[in-house]
C-alpha cells in the first residue's frame, strides 16, 4: 500500500493511495478526482512507477478527466 504525500508530476493527487505490485497489477484511488485506476498486466517489474509506460498511463488517465 501507498499514499501519495505530494505531487512530484502528472500522476495522482496528493492523498491518493493504492498498491502498485511487482508484476504490474495495480490499482489507485485518487479521492481529489473521485477516480479508482485499475492497471493488470503480468509482467516482472512492472510496478515500477519510473517505467516509461506509467507516465503514458497516467497521462492518458488524467486527460480523460471531464470537469
Amino acid at each position: 500500500m501507498s499514499v501519495r504525500t505530494r505531487r512530484t508530476h502528472l500522476g495522482p493527487s496528493v492523498g491518493s493511495y493504492g498498491w502498485p505490485g511487482f508484476y504490474g497489477t495495480a490499482w489507485y484511488n485518487d479521492p481529489a478526482e473521485d477516480m479508482t485506476t485499475i492497471f493488470i498486466m503480468q509482467r516482472a517489474h512492472a510496478g515500477d512507477q519510473r517505467l516509461p509506460m506509467w507516465h503514458d498511463f497516467w497521462t492518458a488517465v488524467y486527460q480523460a478527466i471531464d470537469d
